[in-house]
Formats: structure tokens, C-alpha cells, sequence
């Protein structure tokens, strides 16, 4: 076949296909600024280079379902925070509750609302495990890549990685002078500056100093007193420093800031979502005292407008080290995390009201220790480590209740009602290896264990308050007290079966296991919860074709999870509990095709069906509801039978259809860019609760970027083009506020002009 005929085949089996608009991840290779990064120059599509498995290795070599995309991918889309990361991430769901980062991967994710919870999405900063939720929100900038596992990761990664891991690789110091600046400005009165600078200090010293500032007009207003709601403003700097004393020798220090002070972060008001025991609706008190709902959901009505704080800071160290045959890699961090937010409870108030106030503070300090030892033989390959991390919280969930709620006439006095301070601390140990066999020359056989010992203990205090007004002034009278400790261990094997039997072309069956800890419910007042597991089965094909012009990467897999942690309101109370089994099965697909050199497309296909096969809990917004018998930590309750209920942030399916047409020009290229991202509905309850879902929805984005040979870039991008309504997480408030449903909303229509240097 000729080469014409070649390109009219592939553009007909594309369009066949249906491919349309995104920017090839994991698929066509980008230059970034990082050697990490570095592709393989080839005359078809190429490769990202990951070290997903703790070695530097071709994406399409690596017998794991993997996505990465580089930060002049994200860049050129217009990029600047997670959700644009993931919106065309295969079975990846991101949103945010209270401040905090919510990712799900293959329906497995956060969704504790109380202050100390923990993912299940191990989420890394260059080497480095981020436990806080809310760290992970920090500004997105002057990034070399980012690798995106999806299923349990117990064996090489941390803690809590019985989802996935995400990766965030920041680039690196340069021995040249190089660097960019770059001024962005969109509609919201959105303006943000960001750029770095790297080069040489002195012989075998180089260093890098970026920064991101970002300040941006509320997406709504608080009809009440008239200020900006979900609006944003966030400052962030890093500073890297490598020194290479010896050719085999280098150390990388590491110091990075961000203060984040907006409006963001409350909850818009949808309805009310609670009944009586006798079924009958119940109206919440912000209706009740005479609050009206705005007409434009973007918008609050209340008289407490939001406020959300982060100040998040660290200092780390990595040192590579070779020895011979032998590689030795230590990573050391001290990550401090400060976090105060503050909402309407109840979504929706008249002046002058204040029916009820959410307040989270924490702040959280941590210290990891990683060391690796890995070699390579002619019959394989090793990686042996062993990992320390502590973490010392101390947070703090209070909750002031408007008198009119308890039957006192209106307008009501706030209360101080529910407080709840305390403290966690964390411990955790674990060794890990993986070996890889090479059996033949085509077939590769991985084992992998992890152990894992983690301790955790809890100081916590407790009112309920209903005999003074509130006022911040006011002493704490703790009415309950709770110390405990617990241990829990877990040893976690990982078997992979790989066989390649030509180059672009990997067959793989893999079985792993995933381990979260059991832990403490800070201002629950429980026992502690048990750990949860993930057994995962999966088989995938990687493979190349048409010399290299059409990419098929394909995976199926079959979860079997235990003891599955979940959160549920019981009045002000927010309770762990542990479902007893859910089942989750699913496909994914990649498949990005180059019909012409100057056409890029790609389309991401997930299917995911994610169910509790043993659930029972009281939903406390419908106690009419509760006719099964539920039972937890040996007692016995009303309930509701949740089994073959869809699990929380698991969309049945996902889509990404992206082109990327190039266009030569005298002085550089001209790239036209566009995408469409589908999601179906998404369940943001156990219950099942219409109300508290999200209907299907598309997102559709498109960028036009000049790049010339001279470094200057300039883009215009806009997201959301047809300015799509919807939630990105939906929750049924307290009872004691007439169990109003309050819902995050995602960010309407957006475009901007961009203009970079790189030198």
C-alpha cells in the first residue's frame, strides 16, 4: 500500500471510529522542559517516558492502565488546574467538597466531609505523598508531566493507593540558562501570571525558581451582601536546587509556598431533600424563615457569604545515587498544611439570618522517609525500599445552629450548638519490593509485595451546646471526651504478566491488591472503622500499529471490595461506616490515530459499573425509609438495603473525542485544537437519590496557539463552549437545618488570550 492510500485508510478508520478533538495523551510525543520527559524520536506516534514503576520506561512498555500527558499539553489546552487534567482521563472523576479535593478512580475515591479524612487516590508531588485533600488544590504551574495509574497501587506507592496514584512531576533545574514567562487573562477579570527561570549557580550547582499567581472574579454573587462568591485568588512559589558533587551523585532540594484567601467553597442551594418519619416533606429552616432562593443557581442567598483559607508550605530533598550496578534513591519532605473554611450550612437564608454556620479548621504537619535500592541484570530487574510517614493533625468541625431550628420563634438566636476539636496522629511503616523475571526474550513475569503496619491515634473533645448564644469569643465546655489507638497491618502482593511479541505490541494479566488503613472519625465519637481492600483482576493490550499511526491501548478489569468506607450525616454528626462489600467491573480504552502528519486524534471510551453488594445504613434526611434491619460494630438498627445501588462518583460511562490539526507557518506552526468530553449520570449518594445526582453532561473545549521559532507562544482558548449547567458534587445537609440539599457547582463558560515566552 502506498503511502496515499495509507493516509485515505487511516482517515476513514478514524472517522469510522468516531475520533474527533483532544490533545493526544499518553500518546504523541511533546518536548517538555524536563529530561524526565524526554520522547522517542520516531516517525509515527510516540511515547511519553514515565517512571510510574520507579524506573524510567516507555509508557507503551509498561503493563499498568496509565495516562500521561505533558505540561506543554496542558498548556496548549489551556490547563490550570485538575479538572481540566481529567476531564479526558479515562474513568477519573474530580470534584470538591468544603475546600477539599474529591478524586475518584474507577468509582473508588474520597467523600469524607469531616475534618483528618483521607483518600484513596495516593496523589505525589515529585516523589512525594500528600495526605491533606486540600494540599492537593495548590496552583498548577510549571509542570513537566503528570501520570495518571489507575487501580490499586500497594506495591511501590505509599499509603492509600487502593484507587490509583496520581503523579505530578514538576520540572527539574537546567545546566543552561532557560526559563518563561507567561500572562494569561480571560473573562471573569481572570488574570494570571506565572513563569521560572533555570540555569547554572556554579559548577555542579543549578537551580530553578518558578511562580504562579492567579486572581479571578466570582463565577456568582451573594444576593445578600452583594460579594462575590466562587471566586479565586492564590499566590504559589517553588524553588529547586540540584547539586552534583560527583558524576554519580545528585542531590535535589526542594521549597515550595502557596496562600490561597477567596470566597469559594459554598454550597448552592437545590431543594430540600428531607422527610419525616412519617413521610412527609420536610421544608428546610432557610425557606422556613423566609430565605428565597436566587433565580441563577451560580448565585447564593445568604447572609454569611463563604470564606475559604489555605496556607500550605514544604521543604523536601531527593538524593540519587549510583552505585555501580546498584541505584540508590532517598526522598525526604516536611509538608505543613493550614485550612479554614466557613459556609452556610443551609444554603439558602433572608437578611439578617443566620440559620447555621459550617466551620472546618486544621492544620497538619507531616514527614515521610523513602529509600529505594534498584538494579538491573541480563535476567531482570529489582526495586526493594522501605517507607516512614507521620502526620500530626489537629482540626477542629463547629457547627452554630440559629434557636429558630429547635422551636424558637423567629428571626432566632445562633447557638453554639455543635463543636467538635481534636487531634490524629498517624504512623505508618512498610516495606516493598517488586522483581522482574524475564522469562524469554518476549515474556516478563513482575511480583511485587508490600507489608504495611499503621498506627493511629485520637484525642478528641465534644458539645453540643444549645444553652449559650454563639460567639467566637466564647470558652469551649466539652461535654464528651473520646482517646483511643488502633493498629492495623496488611500485606499487599501484586503479580503482573507481560508478554510482548513485537515492539509496540504488550499483552498483560495482572492481579494486585490494595490496602487503606482502618481509622478514627474526628468529631464522630466512634470506634474506630476497619480498613478496607481491594482485589483487582485486569488484563490490557498496549499495542502499535500501521507503523506506528494508530494506537489501541485497551484494558478490562474486576474488583472485589471490602469493607468500603463510608460517610453518613446522623444529625450534625457526620459517621464512618463500613459497607461490606461493593463490586466493580469496567473497560477502558485509548486509541489515537495520526492519519496525516499534520492530524492528531484521539478517543477515550471508559465503561465503568460499580455497585455496594452489601450495604445497609439509615438515611437520616428519610427515616420513613429505614424497613431493613442494619447492623454495625454489633448493634443493630433501622435502615435501608443498599445492595445494587450504583457507588458514589462511578458514571456508568465517560467520553473523550479530540483532534489537533498543525498548520505550517514561515515563522513557526499554528495548532487548532478542540475537544468534547461526555460523562453520564453520577451518583454523589449511596442512596440513589435523583436529587443528589448529576445528569449526564458534555463539555466542549477548543484552543488556537501560535508558536514561533523565535519562543514566543500566544493561544486563545475557551472551555465549556456551550456554557453547561452542572455539579461537580451534590449532599443532603444536616436534619437539624431541615435537611436542605446544597450542591458545588463546575465553572460556566470560560475564555482567555495567553501569551508566553520561553528563552
Amino acid at each position: 500500500m502506498n503511502s496515499q492510500k495509507l493516509k485515505h485508510s487511516l482517515l476513514c478508520s478514524a472517522t469510522a471510529l468516531g475520533l474527533s478533538a483532544v490533545p493526544l495523551q499518553s500518546a504523541v510525543a511533546q518536548t517538555t522542559p524536563s529530561a524526565a520527559t524526554a520522547q522517542e524520536e520516531t516517525s509515527g506516534l510516540q511515547e511519553i517516558v514515565v517512571t510510574a514503576q520507579k524506573r524510567s520506561e516507555g509508557i507503551q512498555s509498561t503493563p499498568v492502565s496509565i495516562t500521561a500527558v505533558s505540561g506543554e499539553q496542558l498548556a496548549a489546552k489551556g490547563v490550570t488546574n485538575l479538572q481540566g487534567v481529567f476531564e479526558s482521563t479515562p474513568n477519573v472523576q474530580f470534584s470538591q467538597s468544603t475546600g477539599n479535593a474529591r478524586i475518584a478512580v474507577r468509582g473508588v475515591g474520597y467523600d469524607s466531609t469531616n475534618t483528618g479524612g483521607e483518600g484513596r487516590v495516593a496523589y505525589h508531588v515529585d516523589g512525594v505523598y500528600l495526605s491533606r485533600p486540600t494540599a492537593i488544590l495548590g496552583s498548577f504551574y510549571d509542570v513537566a508531566r503528570v501520570e495518571v495509574l489507575r487501580g490499586p497501587q500497594g506495591t511501590l506507592y505509599g499509603r492509600n493507593a487502593t484507587a490509583g496514584a496520581i503523579n505530578v512531576i514538576t520540572n527539574d533545574p537546567t545546566q543552561d540558562l532557560s526559563g518563561y514567562a507567561q500572562l494569561s487573562y480571560g473573562n471573569y477579570q481572570r488574570i494570571e501570571g506565572q513563569g521560572a527561570v533555570s540555569g547554572a549557580l556554579a559548577d555542579g550547582v543549578e537551580a530553578r525558581l518558578a511562580f504562579d499567581v492567579v486572581h479571578r472574579d466570582g463565577y456568582g454573587k451573594n444576593l445578600i451582601t452583594g460579594e462575590d462568591i466562587d471566586n479565586e485568588s492564590s499566590q504559589a512559589v517553588r524553588g529547586k536546587l540540584a547539586l552534583k558533587p560527583t558524576d554519580n551523585l545528585r542531590v535535589t532540594l526542594s521549597a515550595d509556598f502557596l496562600r490561597e484567601k477567596d470566597n469559594s467553597g459554598e454550597g448552592h442551594f437545590f431543594g430540600n431533600g428531607g422527610f419525616t418519619a412519617a413521610g412527609v416533606p420536610v421544608i428546610s429552616v432557610g425557606l422556613r424563615q423566609g430565605g428565597v432562593p436566587p433565580s441563577n443557581p451560580r448565585d447564593v442567598a445568604t447572609q454569611l457569604t463563604p470564606t475559604l483559607y489555605r496556607k500550605i508550605y514544604g521543604f523536601g530533598g531527593q538524593i540519587d545515587w549510583s552505585l555501580g550496578d546498584f541505584d540508590v534513591t532517598s526522598i525526604t519532605a516536611w509538608r505543613h498544611t493550614t485550612y479554614d473554611a466557613v459556609s452556610d450550612l443551609g444554603g439558602v437564608s433572608p437578611p439578617n439570618v443566620i440559620n447555621a454556620i459550617f466551620h472546618q479548621h486544621e492544620v497538619a504537619q507531616q514527614f515521610s522517609e523513602e529509600v529505594r535500592v534498584s538494579t538491573k541484570r541480563s535476567w531482570g530487574s529489582i526495586v526493594i525500599g522501605g517507607y516512614y510517614f507521620h502526620e500530626h493533625i489537629d482540626g477542629d468541625s463547629a457547627v452554630p445552629i440559629n434557636s429558630f431550628s429547635f422551636g424558637a420563634p423567629s428571626p432566632g438566636i445562633l447557638l453554639q450548638a455543635y463543636e467538635a476539636p481534636g487531634t490524629i496522629v498517624t504512623d505508618a511503616l512498610a516495606a516493598f519490593g517488586q522483581v522482574t523475571f524475564n522469562l524469554t526474550e518476549e515474556l516478563k513475569l513482575d511480583l511485587g509485595a508490600r507489608y504495611s503496619t499503621e498506627r493511629k491515634a485520637i484525642d478528641e473533645q465534644f458539645a453540643y451546646d444549645l444553652t449559650r448564644p454563639y460567639s467566637p469569643t466564647n470558652a469551649f465546655i466539652p461535654t464528651r471526651f473520646n482517646t483511643d489507638a488502633d493498629r492495623w497491618n496488611s500485606f499487599d502482593p501484586k503479580v503482573v504478566l507481560s508478554y510482548s511479541p513485537r515492539r509496540s505490541l504488550l499483552l498483560y494479566a495482572s492481579y494486585s491488591k490494595g490496602f487503606k488503613s482502618g481509622g478514627f472519625n474526628l468529631g464522630g465519637l466512634q470506634p474506630p472503622f476497619n480498613p478496607e481492600k481491594i482485589t483487582d483482576y485486569e488484563v490490557g493490550i498496549k499495542a502499535d500499529w500501521l507503523d506506528r499511526r494508530l494506537r489501541t491501548n485497551i484494558s478490562g478489569f474486576w474488583y472485589d471490595y471490602k469493607d468500603l468506607q463510608a460517610s453518613i450525616i446522623n444529625a450534625t454528626v457526620v459517621q464512618v461506616v463500613n459497607a461490606a462489600k461493593a463490586r466493580v467491573r469496567g473497560v477502558e480504552a485509548e486509541i489515537t490515530a495520526l492519519p496525516i502528519p499534520e492530524l492528531e486524534l484521539q478517543a477515550n471510551v471508559a465503561y465503568l459499573d460499580g455497585r455496594y453488594t452489601s450495604f445497609c445504613t439509615a438515611d437520616p434526611a428519610r427515616p420513613n425509609l429505614s424497613t431493613s434491619t442494619c447492623s454495625y460494630n454489633g448493634a443493630t438498627f433501622p435502615g435501608i438495603d443498599l445492595n445494587g445501588n450504583p457507588m458514589t462518583q462511578a458514571p456508568k460511562w465517560t467520553t473523550s473525542f479530540a483532534a489537533t490539526y498543525t498548520v505550517a507557518m514561515p515563522a513557526g506552526d499554528l495548532r487548532l485544537r478542540g475537544e468534547v468530553n461526555t460523562i453520564s449520570k453520577v451518583y454523589y449518594s449511596p442512596f440513589k437519590r435523583d436529587e443528589v445526582a448529576q445528569p449526564g453532561y458534555a463539555l466542549i473545549n477548543a484552543s488556537v496557539t501560535y508558536r514561533t521559532n523565535s519562543g514566543v507562544t500566544l493561544t486563545a482558548y475557551a472551555r465549556n463552549l456551550t456554557n453547561e449547567f452542572y455539579r461537580v458534587s451534590t449532599s443532603v445537609s444536616s436534619a437539624s437545618v431541615g435537611s436542605p440539599i446544597t450542591a458545588l457547582v463546575g465553572a460556566p463558560r470560560t475564555y482567555g488570550l495567553s501569551a508566553r515566552y520561553d528563552f
